[in-house]
């Protein structure tokens, strides 16, 4: 039984635009999450995973100048094992920043 792929919308004002809906009231390919906790980054691992891949982007000695520079220190950052290690982390993390989120009753859940 194939699934359907899930958008996840944290109300963003381009996620509610008049073409953004438009675009979702025709497409029928997969499924929009409805009453997505507005502070949603603390359930999302891509924003924590962004947050550090900026912070570690900062501390390199050699800073990306060019588009080119900053894909290829992204691309060697994705793939380092530090990497591997910060998302085992997000997913182990995640019940526990569900249920502080719930606990919160949607308000962002701090440090």
């Amino acid at each position: 039984l194939a699934t359907r792929p899930i958008l996840q919308q944290d109300g963003a004002p381009s996620h509610r635009s008049k073409v953004a809906s438009t675009y979702l009231a025709q497409v029928t390919s997969f499924t929009v999450l409805q009453g997505w906790p507005p502070r949603s980054p603390d359930l999302n691992p891509i924003e924590n995973l962004w947050a550090w891949l900026v912070c570690r982007l900062r501390r390199e000695r050699h800073k990306p100048k060019t588009a080119d520079e900053l894909k290829d220190a992204v691309n060697v950052l994705l793939r380092s094992s530090e990497c591997a290690v910060v998302v085992k982390s997000l997913c182990d993390s995640f019940r526990a920043r569900l249920q502080q989120c719930v606990a919160n009753e949607g308000a962002h859940i701090g440090k």
